[in-house]
């Protein structure tokens, strides 16, 4: 996951009950997936799930099967495969824990009803509408904002107790030198890109600097991270979408 700064102080400035919907939106939709590594990711939610839910046939590899294979078909129709996993993750982990009605066992309908009240809650329309907000009136500032290097530690901090995982149980299926690289999302593919063109500018013309890296870029003075969310405010998806 790759934050820029500006994005960092809206998320670590919106209300802590909204920060979970928009830190699960800065990944790899759904439909971005293989099959191959999304089925493996599936399976991991189904069995936590099911162990959550103290399913006492939770090691049924029918009921497993039967699940993933389903998912497998469900979540790539258009009607979900613009969500991220972690969406996907994270409604589940709400299901579970009744905060979409009465519990009603872990199978397709009751996964459908979770995703369907995940999408539509208020809640998740209000942090994205809050976070959104937060962000055109930074961008409006038209100017820098200082570097927070402490802000991106808050942020992931915020992030892996939202996403924390005590157990994976697909160590326990899934052999170790079998299991698929995580996939990276184009977002983050570009990010990548760009601060490799600012190293490479920086080699050829730096600013002298005893705090770090900087260069003349149009007449502004700017590090590696002012740069990459310059050419990141180029691209249509800067705004978080529902």
């Amino acid at each position: 996951m790759s934050l820029l700064k500006i994005e960092n102080r809206a998320i670590s400035e919106i209300s802590s009950v909204h920060q979970e919907y928009i830190l699960t939106r800065f990944n790899l939709v759904i439909k971005r997936y293989s099959d191959e590594i999304l089925e493996e990711k599936i399976l991991n939610v189904i069995i936590k799930t099911l162990f959550s839910a103290g399913v006492k046939d939770s090691n049924d590899s029918k009921v497993i099967t039967f699940l993933r294979e389903n998912l497998l078909i469900d979540l790539k129709k258009p009607k979900y495969n613009h969500l991220t996993f972690e969406e996907f993750e994270l409604a589940m982990y709400k299901g579970v824990r009744r905060e979409y009605g009465i519990y009603m066992g872990v199978n397709i309908q009751t996964i459908h009803s979770w995703l369907n009240e995940f999408i539509n809650s208020q809640e998740r329309k209000n942090a994205l509408k809050e976070f959104n907000q937060k962000l055109d009136s930074y961008k409006s500032e038209d100017k820098s904002l200082p570097p927070n290097p402490e802000g991106q530690k808050k942020v992931i901090e915020i992030y892996k107790q939202i996403q924390a995982k005590p157990i994976n149980y697909t160590d326990k299926i899934v052999p170790k030198e079998i299991r698929k690289p995580i996939e990276k999302s184009e977002r983050d593919i570009f990010i990548q890109k760009c601060f490799m063109e600012f190293y490479e500018l920086w080699k050829k013309e730096s600013v002298p600097s005893a705090v770090g890296k900087f260069i003349n870029f149009n007449g502004k003075i700017i590090d590696e991270v002012e740069y990459c969310e310059m050419k990141l405010k180029e691209l249509p998806t800067f705004k978080i979408i529902e």
